[in-house]
């Protein structure tokens, strides 16, 4: 099996994914006092920034949807457990808003694709 992000084409169309991901893990393991208060609840922010990081994915004609929306997931984890080392704790409520902002974006992909019968891209 080819890993599908070897191809100019994926990493052209993933390239404002990267942007993001980026961009989030920088403030994902920024210190809590370096971080920028705020109005929004924390765990909403988990669920803007992760349905963001979908988003940015699902807007493409990309074969590979379900296998990023696993890896964010599984990138959100890994961050909940590696940020007690930078002074920040570690939730599972953090995970389960991660895993509503994924869903929100997610579900709602697969059903319009069945409906509208979106076929992904050829090969190149």
């Amino acid at each position: 099996m080819k890993i599908f992000l070897n191809s100019a084409h994926y990493q052209t169309q993933l390239k404002p994914f990267f942007i993001g991901l980026i961009l989030f893990l920088c403030f994902a393991f920024l210190p809590r006092e370096y971080l920028p208060q705020l109005a929004l609840h924390e765990k909403l922010q988990h669920v803007i920034a992760f349905a963001g990081l979908t988003l940015l994915v699902v807007h493409k004609k990309i074969r590979p949807f379900s296998y990023l929306c696993l890896l964010l997931l599984l990138l959100g984890g890994l961050i909940e457990l590696i940020q007690p080392l930078v002074q920040r704790s570690a939730e599972w409520e953090d995970i389960l808003a991660n895993f509503l902002g994924v869903a929100i974006v997610y579900l709602p992909t697969l059903v319009l694709k069945s409906i509208f019968k979106i076929a992904p891209p050829k090969r190149f």
